[in-house]
């Protein structure tokens, strides 16, 4: 064995004249202890809840959001279905038709976020259906409609229940029957959003047979934002494409922000161990004045000293 880690081993042993040092010791590895558990268990649990979050809003939302700039789309668009269909990292593309409108039940009424859907092709996108709280998966139809959970609430609706939806552009109300509540887990998206489908949300918004943009998923939602640029250069003017990550920056940053925020907090209480660990090791370096003369007395260097207590801070740390 080396004999400067076999002097630093000694020296790190409890001894009956050094209790006090090796308390102090002690109490330095508990707080280096303490501060690494925290900064490892918050920084944990701040990424478990960022890609629990972000896992939610990508079950809920598609990849990418093919739009106009001004007015609806014909459907089926040959420049998106060509892009769409060239890129292989597409694995499906849906229309979609969207826009605000207020739903009556009975004497309440409340806004809405109506999204018309393709029954069939939506399942490669977004699959609303799969958060529905009953097992079976309905169809929609030409009456259909699926609500979220805490609007449901809040217009006290269950399955089977009446309501009339109207929007600024159609002239009268449309009704439609409660086929399925559906429930996210995210407050937000269960209180503003119902699903029809998208004939009935053509008329609903007086726009023919038009839609009002092209909702596609792609092999990786993390690359979104490369594979909108992509998209978007090849479609040009007057196509504008949004991502996901786009839809919801404010959130993500906020997030960002908020575990940088506790990894230098945590970092401190890290380094506050690290100099009781320095602490400590000055106390022993006092305390072994008289070994330390001895051993330059027989030939140690400065730099054998010093090797000796770097291996007890390491020890210790």
């Amino acid at each position: 064995m080396n004999w400067r880690l076999f002097i630093a081993l000694r020296y790190f042993r409890v001894r009956r004249q050094e209790r006090f040092v090796s308390t102090i010791s002690l109490i330095s590895i508990m707080g280096v202890s303490v501060g690494v558990a925290c900064l490892i268990i918050v920084l944990a649990v701040m990424s478990g809840f960022d890609n629990e979050l972000k896992s939610r809003i990508v079950g809920t939302n598609a990849h990418l959001y093919i739009e106009k700039e001004y007015g609806p789309l014909t459907y089926p668009d040959e420049n998106i279905s060509y892009a769409l269909m060239k890129d292989g990292r597409i694995k499906g593309y849906s229309p979609f038709v969207s826009g605000q409108g207020i739903i009556r039940a009975g004497d309440l009424f409340s806004g809405a976020l109506i999204t018309g859907i393709d029954e069939v092709s939506e399942k490669t996108v977004i699959d609303i259906k799969k958060y529905i709280l009953e097992e079976e998966r309905p169809i929609l139809g030409e009456d259909g409609l699926m609500i979220g959970s805490e609007l449901a609430r809040e217009l006290n609706l269950q399955i089977l229940d009446r309501v009339s939806v109207v929007s600024a552009n159609s002239k009268r109300p449309k009704d439609f029957v409660i086929t399925a509540i559906f429930k996210t887990g995210l407050y937000t998206f269960d209180a503003q959003n119902v699903f029809i489908a998208l004939k009935p949300a053509q008329e609903l918004f007086a726009i023919g047979d038009r839609i009002g943009g092209v909702a596609a998923r792609v092999d990786d939602g993390a690359d979104a934002n490369l594979i909108k640029r992509d998209i978007a250069v090849a479609l040009g003017y007057p196509y504008f494409v949004k991502s996901w990550m786009d839809m919801n920056q404010n959130l993500f940053s906020a997030l960002r922000l908020e575990k940088i925020t506790m990894f230098v907090i945590l970092t401190l209480i890290v380094l506050v161990a690290c100099f009781n660990i320095a602490s400590t090791l000055i106390v022993k370096v006092v305390e072994k004045t008289k070994d330390i003369g001895i051993l330059k007395a027989i030939g140690a260097t400065n730099r054998d000293i010093q090797s000796i207590f770097r291996l007890e801070g390491l020890f210790i740390g």
